[in-house]
């Protein structure tokens, strides 16, 4: 028995070393042919580990073999692939994070394991230092614009809170649940973010550099910049974005209501009256509801979000830090 364990060892072993030396696969894949019915078992088995170790990359396997085995050339820019969902190998990709100095500190091993994951996608990964004073908000949605101001034409940025991490058990989820156009217009997806009942979620975004996902976070900016007491903390950016949203889709139909209402949750019930969920993707704009089967993340969703598949987890302990020490600037208004 201790001999067979070994040798079944020994077997695996040697199967794993093959997933990543494409020049024996061909051998491999002729002697697999020439099995005979003594060996079907041995033959099928090393067949089984070898494809579906070439198949599925895991973040604790060596990103390079995933890199290699789509064919992606290996430096950190982002491009050189075609991917599934709206990407395609004329996109460079670029993963930005923000925080000021003590915070980015606090939130230092998620933000590691994004890098992580940033290097097996070969995406190019950056993290905007943000001042310790000030509106964070502001500074947030500022970070974005200059982001994507400097990207070139067909780039997109993916940006997370420096509370998010990627949660997924392989490197090629997020491409691979991501919408490709929006479901009313059919236009291809540019902005792509998480939406629930009441709320655009922007702790995660995508967004294409196009004229119309530039012309959409100028607004944004726009409205975040606002002397607006509401803006300084809790889900500010998200009401500043909405308002841009419903600037954009709305038109000269929409007189800013919302914006006038004194409380934050007032602001997204109103949101809500203005472009019910169900009619938020639209334009070049792909807003996945949290009861998608495979969520983008689950913050703001209720029970219907799959929390367990979701790709992006916000981190709980972000509650505790901020309860004790507060968000930077929280008290600006500028």
């Amino acid at each position: 028995m201790v001999a067979q364990a070994q040798a079944s060892k020994n077997l695996h072993d040697t199967a794993r070393s093959l997933r990543h030396q494409p020049h024996l696969v061909k051998a491999v894949a002729s002697k697999v042919r020439g099995c005979s019915l003594r060996g079907i078992t041995i033959c099928f088995f090393i067949t089984f580990v070898l494809f579906n170790g070439t198949t599925r990359m895991t973040l604790e396997e060596n990103p390079q073999s995933k890199a290699s085995i789509n064919g992606a050339r290996t430096s950190n820019s982002g491009k050189g692939r075609r991917i599934a969902g709206p990407f395609d190998d004329t996109s460079s990709v670029f993963v930005i994070q923000a925080a000021d100095g003590a915070y980015a500190e606090k939130m230092k091993s998620l933000m590691e394991i994004n890098k992580k994951w940033a290097g097996c996608t070969n995406y190019t990964y950056e993290l905007k230092t943000l001042s310790s004073t000030g509106n964070v908000y502001s500074q947030k949605v500022q970070a974005i614009h200059d982001a994507l101001e400097s990207a070139k034409e067909n780039d997109w940025i993916i940006y997370l809170d420096a509370d998010v991490f990627y949660k997924a058990d392989s490197c090629d989820a997020l491409e691979n649940m991501l919408p490709t156009e929006s479901k009313s217009s059919g236009q291809l997806c540019e902005f792509i973010s998480m939406t629930s009942s009441h709320t655009i979620n922007t702790g995660v975004l995508l967004l294409k550099s196009s004229h119309a996902t530039k012309q959409l976070v100028r607004k944004w900016l726009e409205e975040q910049r606002k002397p607006d007491k509401l803006l300084s903390f809790g889900a500010a950016d998200q009401l500043s974005l909405q308002e841009a949203v419903m600037g954009n889709v709305l038109g000269a139909s929409y007189t800013g209501r919302c914006s006038n209402l004194n409380d934050q949750s007032k602001r997204n019930y109103c949101f809500q009256q203005h472009i019910p969920e169900e009619y938020r993707s639209l334009q070049n704009m792909c807003l996945i509801p949290c009861n998608d089967k495979v969520p983008l993340q689950c913050q703001d969703c209720n029970g219907e979000c799959n929390r367990t598949l979701a790709v992006f987890k916000h981190d709980s302990k972000r509650e505790r830090y901020v309860a004790k020490h507060g968000y930077p600037g929280e008290s600006n208004t500028n």
